[in-house]
């Protein structure tokens, strides 16, 4: 079985593994669907956007806040 064969691996070959699989998964981004409440959930934050479009802060404001705490 495919399950024991990856748990034999060592942790570079799982690691590796694993990104093989999102390099394959990225191949493929129509393949990913949302759950309905993740449909939910941004729909809800695109109302709340639309309310005040000025609200809020650029991601990059935020990525370089987050990253300049590191």
């Amino acid at each position: 079985m495919l399950t024991k064969e990856i748990c034999n691996l060592s942790t570079q070959e799982k690691l590796n593994l694993v990104q093989d699989l999102w390099d394959d998964i990225l191949q493929h981004p129509g393949s990913v669907g949302l759950s309905e409440e993740q449909k939910r959930q941004l729909d809800s934050e695109y109302k709340e956007y639309l309310k005040d479009p000025k609200e809020g802060r650029p991601w990059k404001s935020i990525k370089d806040d987050i990253l300049g705490q590191l």
